[in-house]
């Protein structure tokens, strides 16, 4: 494929030598590629001047088919063209061929020119005298490679013209035949099936009539191409099977009905055409009870109906359940059919209860003594790998050794199948997701903080000034508009129908159907997102944002001098809705902020105004800690140029160990003043007193704080052994901390002891980044994993590796989530543990997963559903075509070498690269987002030709979940817009519990609205 080299051609000399010694050393392997010898004077200068007469390829596929025909040696197919030139001929022979054209030496048939070619140079093969025939260039019938179909009866008419294809596997008698029959005055009309604005002339000869309709005619999958495909799809899978097996006799490759790619076997074929281009409610799907087949959108319908009929036979059996009872369970493990069953059978005259006999006996009472039983063997009572129970079966192919001697158990990643598998068991799950939170909540309530942190008292923050006097106040979003289909039009603008926000601002946007988003501009790409665990006293919940001062660059020029930023705003929850405004700024002076977290910990009383203890990650590598309740800041603003800004001294002040300070070097007055590395995440413990905390620094170490103790030495976990820097943080549960490396690892931690419990290296599942839900599960999800093999674009996957088992081991549980590119973030709901993730795609996904187990379960659940439930796609303005065309052309021509510069072509316009917009500027004047609030928009993708240097204003960055009883998440990325959306499954809905007939019952008053919804 591609280009290919252009060979030396060989002289007659060297075709003799071939010929006549099959086994020259010029062809073994040894000496294929060592250095030519130059051709004797006499031979080049012969070849110079065969080039020189053909310094063009002119001939058409018909003129390449009979310069082919007459080759019959090696020596006349490499004295007739040479180089490139031979490949060419048989490109071109094989375009006449019909696809295929068979080697002139031993008549073996090939489909690629290159393969041909090489086939030809080794092939030694004498040709037959039989199959010397030349190919003829008449029909593509004429290839016979595949077995034909049988001639068909054709009794009238209507037949032919419901089905011309008919006439082609007729001789040529009974076309005659059909003709005087169904046309004696010899005025012949085509009864092909034409396309759109053709016509076929009237026939007044026989003769005429069947060259025409043999050439007019085509096989009738050919006639489905186009506007017909929908047509086809719905035909009986007989029918379309042997429709296609029609035309793969007579072509080698069939395209699809809708994209044109080509499949050479009819199964591929006929797989691709039921999918391509078919919306998700259209894609074909079959009932795992009964066999039937029907598309995803009536799949509910039949499922009530497959549950009835067989509620229906159950209760009309009679004699026959016993037969029906006697499966491969009974017969396998020998029980009686039916535990207190009252029916009876009678056995040589005597009626006993079903309850009495085992399977096997009842079987021999119904055929006989005379006839034996084949019975299954019984199955291995092996244990069963569960979470809940802790059990890691260690005879399980999918059970391996670690490098450190532990168990670890891989599951399946789970099929989901549109959302429907396994859900009657999601409304169980999502009770003992609520059980396991009550848990966590009255245990953490209760725990004490230590001496530091009681120390912090309440305070008031005084405004030092408004917002009007911040750096990206000024600033504009990017254009965005909602819609219910993928756009397929150009704009050469930004349309008119597309919004923008001021900074410190938002809106909500409503479907054409009660679904909502609420968006907020932030003045910047978003770096994080985190809420509060405590809301204000009336219920608004505080989020604080961290973003980054510029699109390009992220961090700007000096973010060591930067000043630091973040944002907080206050979220209302009403119902499926949400509203969002800002509430005020925080600035420190400790160079650019480059994180933020709150400590996961819930007031102890009602009257308790405390929302909770926030850390800040500075560029200049100290960790601020401050202690924000609904008192500190009492006023606010609607004007987002009137929001206050304060500056509070930090509560507590975290340095990292300065050995720069110890070399025994003076330092000069005037010096720049040194700064440990910048931190990067942090990891705050819950348990115990809430004493520990980890930052990762961007030197690639952890630095732990210990706040009970000195806060000045921190211990720096730092291995040398180590083969990438750590990345990311996050706490377990207890004193566990997971920490997430560059090169795609994760180690886990003790920080009481300092020493690695746990370490995943797998591909695919161990990331660069490592998340966790410590009110839940014991464990962490890992994302920015290796891509996926085989697919396109590549995708990432998210893993949830539990840590708590009773085996000396852990489980790896792979789950629904994949971006395409790359997975940026991680956060599961307290609420329902519904996992969200988002990603370079542009893509916010919800899935849940029943392997993912709390306290509260007693056993595993086998479900796994998957929901989209944001897509923003990125669009550009296009030139306009006649621009475009010109610049196609201008590509196109590629002046030669040797030709002079005309006059004036020095001042023509070079020919330029298509322009990318890579600056916050650019992209206001030249792209905007498309949002898509459904879940059939998981296909959608941005327009990634010719805009890979475009600035990625789709990317999601970062992800997370509130606390409230009506869980929603919220995202942000590149473009600075923050999307907050509901963070449900639709399993959630009465539809769904009304399907499976289970009772599902919740205290949350903000659910039952939403069954109008």
């Amino acid at each position: 494929m591609g280009r290919t080299r252009p060979q030396v051609p060989q002289t007659s000399k060297t075709a003799a030598e071939i010929e006549g010694s099959p086994k020259s050393p010029t062809s073994t392997r040894a000496t294929r590629g060592a250095p030519k010898r130059s051709a004797p004077p006499e031979e080049t200068e012969s070849h110079d001047d065969a080039s020189s007469t053909m310094q063009e390829f002119n001939l058409t596929n018909d003129a390449c088919l009979r310069t082919y025909s007459t080759l019959s040696s090696l020596q006349d197919f490499t004295n007739a063209f040479p180089g490139n030139f031979q490949e060419k001929l048989i490109r071109g022979a094989l375009k006449a061929n019909g696809g295929a054209l068979p080697c002139f030496l031993c008549q073996k048939f090939l489909i690629s020119s290159s393969g041909l070619v090489l086939h030809i140079r080794k092939c030694r093969g004498p040709p037959s005298a039989e199959s010397m025939e030349p190919p003829k260039p008449t029909r593509q019938q004429l290839i016979a490679r595949r077995r034909l179909i049988t001639a068909p009866t054709i009794t009238s008419f209507e037949q032919l013209k419901e089905e011309p294809s008919l006439w082609l596997y007729i001789d040529d008698d009974q076309k005659i035949k059909l003709l005087k029959e169904y046309f004696p005055d010899e005025r012949i009309e085509c009864f092909a099936i034409s396309k759109p604005g053709q016509s076929c002339p009237l026939l007044t000869s026989y003769k005429d009539a069947i060259e025409h309709l043999d050439s007019c005619i085509q096989p009738m999958y050919f006639t489905y191409i186009g506007d017909r495909a929908a047509e086809f799809r719905k035909m009986d899978k007989k029918l379309r099977s042997r429709y296609v097996r029609e035309a793969l006799t007579t072509h080698l490759q069939l395209p699809c009905l809708e994209c044109g790619r080509l499949f050479g076997h009819r199964y591929g074929l006929l797989y691709h055409v039921d999918r391509c281009n078919v919306s998700d409610e259209e894609m074909p799907w079959k009932c795992y009870r009964c066999g039937y087949s029907t598309t995803r959108s009536l799949s509910c319908d039949h499922l009530r109906q497959c549950w009835s009929k067989r509620d229906v036979l159950v209760a009309e059996e009679d004699v026959s359940n016993v037969m029906g009872a006697l499966g491969d369970v009974n017969l396998r493990s020998g029980k009686s059919i039916l535990k207190g069953a009252n029916e009876t059978i009678t056995i040589n005259g005597e009626a006993k209860p079903l309850s009495e006999l085992s399977a096997k006996e009842a079987l021999e009472a119904i055929i006989g003594p005379e006839n034996s039983i084949v019975v299954p063997k019984k199955r291995r009572s092996t244990a069963r790998a569960s979470i809940s129970a802790g059990v890691i079966p260690s005879s399980s192919t999918r059970m391996s050794i670690t490098g450190d001697g532990k168990m670890r158990f891989r599951f399946r990643k789970a099929d989901v199948r549109a959302g429907v598998s396994g859900i009657s068991e999601y409304p169980k799950y999502v009770e003992n997701i609520k059980k396991a939170h009550d848990i966590w909540m009255q245990e953490t309530a209760a725990l004490p903080y230590c001496s530091r942190l009681l120390d912090i008292k309440p305070s008031v923050w005084k405004t030092t000034c408004k917002s009007a006097r911040l750096p990206f106040i000024s600033k504009e979003s990017v254009g965005f508009r909602i819609r219910e289909s993928e756009d397929k039009n150009s704009y050469q603008e930004v349309p008119q129908s597309c919004q923008r926000l001021q900074a410190l601002s938002s809106v909500e946007l409503k479907r054409e159907i009660h679904d909502y988003v609420t968006i907020a501009y932030c003045g910047g790409p978003i770096n994080t997102i985190s809420v509060a665990p405590n809301a204000m006293p009336n219920d608004e919940e505080v989020v604080a944002i961290v973003t980054y001062p510029c699109e390009t660059t992220l961090v700007g020029k000096d973010m060591k001098n930067s000043q630091g930023l973040v944002q907080f705003w206050l979220h209302t929850i009403d119902g499926l809705r949400s509203k969002i405004r800002p509430w005020f700024v925080l600035k420190s002076n400790f160079g650019l902020i480059l994180n933020a977290h709150w400590l996961d910990r819930p007031k102890s009383s009602e009257n308790d105004t405390l929302i909770g203890f926030l850390a800040v990650a500075t560029a200049q590598g100290a960790l601020l800690i401050y202690r924000l309740d609904n008192t500190t800041v009492s006023t606010t603003a609607s004007d987002p140029k009137k929001i206050p800004v304060v500056e509070p001294e930090p509560s507590l002040i975290l340095q990292q160990p300065k050995p720069w300070l110890t070399d025994g070097r003076t330092r000069e007055e005037n010096a720049e003043p040194q700064y440990p590395p910048p931190l990067t995440s942090i990891a705050w413990c819950t348990r115990d007193e809430a004493q520990y905390i980890v930052a990762v620094n961007a030197a690639g170490g952890a630095v732990i704080w210990d706040l009970q103790r000195s806060v000045d030495a921190p211990y720096v976990l730092l291995d040398s052994g180590w083969c990438s820097p750590a990345a990311h943080a996050a706490f377990i549960c207890g004193f566990e901390v997971a920490l997430s490396f560059r090169e795609r690892l994760i180690r886990v931690y003790d920080v009481r002891t300092y020493q690695c419990v746990l370490e995943e290296s797998t591909v695919r599942t161990a990331g660069s980044r490592a998340t966790t839900q410590p009110r839940l599960f014991s464990g962490f999800f890992s994302c920015q994993s290796e891509y996926f093999v085989g697919t396109d674009p590549p995708n990432t996957g998210v893993s949830f590796i539990c840590t708590d088992s009773k085996a000396d081991g852990f489980f790896v549980v792979p789950l629904a989530n994949r971006h395409e590119l790359m997975t940026w973030d991680v956060s599961a709901s307290s609420q329902n543990a519904v996992i969200a993730s988002c990603g370079l795609d542009g893509k916010v996904l919800l899935s849940t997963n029943g392997r993912l187990v709390t306290i509260a379960n007693t056993v595993d659940f086998g479900f796994s559903l998957l929901k989209t439930a944001l897509t923003i796609v990125r669009r550009r303005i296009t030139e306009p075509e006649e621009e475009s065309l010109k610049e196609l052309v201008s590509k196109m021509e590629t002046p030669q070498e040797t030709e002079q510069p005309a006059d004036g072509a020095a001042d023509q316009p070079k020919r330029r690269a298509t322009r990318s917009y890579a600056t916050h500027e650019e992209s206001l004047q030249n792209l905007w987002l498309d949002i898509f609030l459904n879940p059939d928009s998981k296909n959608l993708r941005s327009q990634r030709k010719l805009t890979s240097l475009d600035l990625r204003i789709e990317s999601l960055n970062c992800v997370a979940t509130n606390y409230r009883t009506r869980p929603f998440v919220f995202t942000g990325g590149q473009a600075g817009l923050m999307f907050i959306r509901p963070c449900v499954i639709d399993g959630e809905s009465p539809l769904i519990n009304e399907l499976y007939h289970v009772p599902f019952e919740t205290n949350e008053k903000p659910l039952g609205k939403s069954k109008k919804a």
